[in-house]
């Protein structure tokens, strides 16, 4: 199965941006944290990891029914789920 988390964007930037209007949020969009890293450096995969972990994306995936081995789409970059890391 492949979770695309670009679908939906639209409504996440939405909530994000209404959130951070009310000083409630100052996450970084996983979209953007994925863009910034050098995914073929072990540290900073790890950081993607903690980040997309805090931010709920692991969470929602796991609700979205996302199991090991799951292709994840976020921005251009695809991933593989790997449950519980962390």
């Amino acid at each position: 199965m492949t979770i695309d988390w670009n679908r939906g964007a639209a409504e996440r930037r939405r909530r994000l941006e209404a959130a951070r209007t009310r000083g409630l949020d100052k996450r970084v969009p996983a979209e953007r944290v994925v863009a910034m890293a050098d995914l073929t450096n072990l540290e900073a995969m790890e950081y993607v990891q903690y980040r997309l972990r805090t931010m709920g994306v692991e969470r929602a995936l796991a609700r979205a029914g996302a199991r090991e081995g799951d292709v994840v789409r976020i921005g251009p970059v695809e991933l593989d789920y790997v449950e519980g890391i962390g």
